[in-house]
């Protein structure tokens, strides 16, 4: 049988409700849980950005703990993300972003299973990526800002090397429903899609609020 969804976390993802009232009403769940620092472990790092890349700059630290394969501006330790989660433990809030597509999809799964082994109880989640499905109603309604090149980009493309960087390589088209299910798959509870608005209210950088994208969270 399904899990039960917990009330204080779901909300209205149909209707006729306005996008501000569920940021609005969502967001009040956020606001109460922004999740700081323990006063006893400020010296520890307990927020972790898997796979920053060069977008660890606007990633400070503390509080966030930037992991990539690559050294680079404010990375805080380069580890093979595909073989090992490095020094990350007891994590209170995990920030994936643009990286689960450049896995194949199996391999993404058992990387989301690994992940949840180094977070703490009720702790989150939040997962950033392309929305395939929202990049193709773009496109076929002739949005300029989903050019052809971006299109390509998007979708699934290239040759995944089996050492080293994955570079803009996609592995899998992926969108929303495919990421909700593969963190149900692998354990989370309460996944949910958020938009970028809610993501900022809760205190976590926004990158690059563009509409083709995806942002899921859910909880250990």
């Amino acid at each position: 049988m399904p899990r039960p969804p917990n009330s204080e976390w779901s909300h209205p993802t149909s209707g006729n409700i306005p996008h501000r009232e569920l940021d609005k009403a969502v967001g009040e769940y956020w606001a109460k849980r922004s999740i700081p620092l323990r006063p006893d472990r400020r010296d520890q790092f307990m927020r972790y950005n898997l796979g920053a890349g060069d977008k660890a700059p606007l990633f400070p630290s503390p509080p966030w703990f930037n992991m990539d394969i690559e050294p680079g501006e404010n990375i805080q330790e380069t580890v093979d993300l595909r073989e090992s989660l490095g020094s990350m433990n007891d994590a209170e809030l995990v920030m994936i972003s643009h990286y689960l597509e450049h896995l194949p999809y199996l391999d993404a799964h058992h990387f989301l299973v690994r992940v949840k082994e180094k977070m703490q109880n009720k702790a989150a989640i939040v997962i950033v990526g392309p929305d395939c499905e929202k990049a193709n109603a773009m496109y076929q309604a002739g949005d300029p800002a989903m050019t052809p090149e971006l299109w390509h980009a998007v979708h699934k493309h290239g040759e995944i090397p089996a050492t080293g960087s994955c570079g803009d390589v996609h592995a899998w088209n992926c969108n929303t429903k495919k990421v909700l299910s593969l963190l149900s798959s692998a354990g989370y509870s309460d996944a949910k899609e958020i938009s970028f608005t809610l993501l900022g209210k809760a205190g976590i950088p926004v990158v690059n609020p563009s509409s083709w994208q995806t942002v899921c969270v859910a909880r250990r």
